[in-house]
């Protein structure tokens, strides 16, 4: 060691002034954004200094980390669920709207009319639709690389006059709920008759387009029941309930009121009861089944995916009657309106009838009313009494015998 005047020189001390300057600028450095740590001097120095300001970050760093890590919140379906890590494949689907088994989620969301649109059931609605045309149906050219039998998205889309984008979110039940236009437009490509017009405008929440809206209330219906004692007549509801039969009509198709909950609508009866079926021929009852179910779909779109009754009803049937479900997984729509049947009456024997209905306003409600082409048919229809008539039958004649009049 060697003297200088008064002050004195170590090595030692030297080098550890030098790591605390270098400590202090590393300090200073971080906190003005600064990451250099080379500066003058002797090699040994540059090196403390180094390792000094290495130190420093870390103890920073980890600081940071965990302060960090104590404030953010991880969202589970981020990176895993039920406390598993998801793969990158669960994540990428459940962005695209798709639950974790890999299944279209359902999406909801209130239209017009306040009611909950099931937009799922809008695009499959859709996508049924489409695949039933061919390509001359819209005047195209069929090609020779098509893949699929019925349009492409691609083409409903372009005819429609909306992006290929916006369409094939509507099908796969993401996209925004369409406007009227819009659903004017898919309804002119698609080719969609009244009732299923009617039946896409209900599923995105919005009011059909009237025509003329019939006059008759649900205290009419009973005004006009009072007045045709000479004529079979009856009151359901859009799920098929027998309201009220009067005589004539209990003797024609048996009674079928008077019950509640499922089992007074005549739909499940048809599905889950085979003598029911006897009131019409055999030849028939597919024509009825179709008939049934395509209007029973047209009543449950009206009502909303929220509505209980119907809902009770379909889950049951689709459960109990595996025809049924072929059905209503056709997405069939057609709103029952004048009929021609047969109806096969156990005393009278086969007859023709004419029936026609009467909607109210909120398509709750119909008047039904049967007219025979036998005249002569009339005056026994008053006559019998029904429950002679039907008491061999378990089947159509399910509901109890009423009074009326």
């Amino acid at each position: 060691m060697r003297k200088s005047g008064s002050a004195s020189f170590s090595p030692t001390t030297d080098t550890s002034r030098a790591a605390s300057a270098g400590s202090s600028r590393a300090s200073a450095d971080l906190r003005h954004g600064r990451c250099s740590a080379w500066r003058p001097g002797s090699r040994r120095t540059r090196r403390l200094e180094i390792v000094s300001w290495s130190g420093e970050i870390a103890k920073r760093v980890s600081a940071r980390s965990s302060t960090l890590s104590s404030k953010l919140i991880i969202k589970p379906y981020a990176t895993s669920v039920g406390g598993r890590r998801t793969s990158r494949a669960e994540r990428s689907r459940r962005l695209r709207g798709h639950d974790y088994s890999g299944a279209p989620r359902k999406a909801e969301r209130r239209g017009t009319t306040g009611e909950t649109v099931d937009l799922a059931e809008l695009g499959a609605f859709l996508k049924s639709r489409r695949g039933r045309l061919r390509p001359d149906d819209v005047g195209l050219p069929p090609g020779s690389r098509r893949r699929v039998p019925g349009l492409r998205r691609d083409e409903v889309a372009r005819l429609a006059s909306i992006s290929v984008d916006y369409y094939s979110e509507l099908e796969q039940g993401r996209g925004q709920n369409p406007s009227d236009p819009v659903l004017h437009a898919l309804a002119r490509t698609l080719r969609l008759d009244g009732d299923e017009t009617d039946h896409l405008f209900y599923l995105a929440g919005r009011t059909p387009p009237f025509g003329s809206e019939p006059l008759q209330m649900q205290a009419a219906l009973r005004q006009l029941m009072e007045r045709l004692d000479d004529t079979p007549a009856m009151v359901i509801t859009d799920m098929h309930q027998v309201v009220v039969q009067n005589h004539a009509a209990q003797v024609l198709v048996g009674p079928q009121s008077g019950l509640s909950g499922i089992e007074s609508s005549f739909i499940y009866h048809w599905f889950t009861d085979p003598d029911t079926r006897v009131l019409y021929p055999a030849d028939e009852h597919d024509y009825h089944s179709r008939l049934l179910v395509s209007d029973l779909r047209a009543a449950v779109a009206r009502r909303g995916p929220s509505d209980r009754v119907s809902g009770d009803l379909v889950r049951h049937l689709l459960r109990a009657s595996p025809e049924f479900s072929g059905l209503w997984q056709a997405r069939e729509v057609r709103v029952r309106h004048e009929e021609d049947k047969r109806i096969v009456n156990p005393v009278l024997g086969v007859l023709h009838v004419i029936c026609n209905n009467i909607i109210t306003v909120d398509a709750a409600q119909r008047l039904l009313w049967f007219v025979p082409d036998d005249p002569a048919i009339v005056p026994r229809l008053r006559e019998l009494d029904p429950a002679q008539v039907w008491r061999h039958t378990r089947g159509p004649a399910f509901g109890r015998v009423p009074s009326w009049g």
